[in-house]
């Protein structure tokens, strides 16, 4: 088992898993036990709050139920391996059923993260589950979200010495997501590898990519443009930069980067004929 110390202060990865905001409510009224607000509890970080709202003993079990369960053991702090083996077996109980739902994709999902994430050398059994879910719920956006997951751990399992070719065409056989979203992240993630090995230009091509798809807002709009200028400085691409530079601060003008960023567009520009 992995530790679990990096997760006992951040339990969003189980909000961002699970998307609450698609089962949950924005206002629940009612006090009685129910999954909306089971899941409205979850999306507060109170997994012990929801916990009777997933009870199968109030109103019967259903798929949903047995999700929340799942995710209320996943949020409980601390975090420990019982609660993560408990909500494995909750899982596999769901997904084994005959009858396809969201709440099952979500399953397969959340089994995925826990292999990928607590369990040490399981990455081929979070990968079966990841195209698993790609497989039966192909339009599910998790099955997006499963791409960018399976990206890692082709990128990752690759030998520290592997050659140019060989990752071009690992990269080139990866399958890409479909919504925009979550192909801006699959193109990050490829540019973050690209970038460990060296392979500037290609990683540019990436960082490039994720910009012009246009869905990036906030922070991480900011981390990313910065990127597309270092980088397109690094390979001499100096309009380039300049340009995502320029952006960055107009867009971003309190950035604490701000200063540093301007020296760059200043030394750009004494660069040009």
């Amino acid at each position: 088992m992995k530790s679990l110390t990096a997760f006992f202060k951040n339990p969003s990865w189980i909000k961002a898993t699970l998307g609450l905001c698609v089962f949950g409510s924005s206002a629940i009224a009612s006090q009685e036990p129910s999954p909306r607000h089971g899941w409205e509890m979850l999306a507060r970080y109170s997994a012990s709050a929801a916990a009777l709202d997933f009870d199968p003993e109030t109103t019967g079990d259903t798929p949903e139920k047995q999700l929340g369960r799942a995710a209320v053991l996943l949020g409980k702090y601390p975090l420990t391996p019982q609660n993560v083996e408990r909500a494995a077996g909750l899982l596999e109980v769901l997904i084994s059923q005959p009858e396809k739902s969201d709440y099952q994709a979500a399953g397969y999902y959340l089994l995925a993260r826990i292999e990928h994430i607590f369990k040490e050398d399981r990455e081929e059994q979070a990968a079966a589950y990841y195209r698993q879910l790609r497989a039966s719920y192909p339009e599910n956006r998790l099955a997006d979200n499963a791409a960018v997951k399976l990206a890692l751990l082709e990128l990752h399992a690759l030998p520290i010495d592997v050659d140019g070719e060989t990752v071009a065409t690992t990269i080139g056989q990866l399958e890409r997501p479909s919504r925009k979203s979550t192909l801006s992240d699959f193109h990050q993630v490829l540019a973050a590898f690209l970038l460990e090995r060296g392979e500037l230009g290609n990683a540019l091509s990436h960082l490039k990519a994720a910009h012009d798809l246009g869905v990036v807002v906030g922070k991480n709009r900011a981390d990313l443009l910065v990127q597309v200028g270092r980088v397109s400085a690094l390979v001499k691409e100096h309009e380039g930069a300049l340009s995502a530079y320029r952006v960055f601060v107009r867009e971003f003008p309190s950035d604490t980067r701000n200063f540093m960023i301007n020296e760059e567009i200043r030394k750009l520009e004494e660069l040009r004929p």
